[in-house]
């Protein structure tokens, strides 16, 4: 899915002007970030599913 993308880029950070996408794991998140466990961790996964994106928007060409 994402090797379709063209000026979006697959990328955690690149601290600059480019839009960028990333998959964040329910379980990465649940594990890392937040820590959740049992009847927390599986509420959790009913609302968030699988995952989510990130989405941060750049200025490519802001002219």
């Amino acid at each position: 899915m994402m090797s379709g993308f063209e000026v979006i880029h697959y990328a955690v950070s690149l601290g600059h002007h480019r839009s960028l996408m990333y998959l964040l794991r329910t379980e990465d998140l649940a594990e890392t970030s937040y820590g959740l466990q049992g009847d927390a961790l599986e509420h959790y996964r009913a609302i968030a599913g699988d995952g989510l994106f990130r989405f941060s928007v750049g200025l490519e060409d802001p002219e």
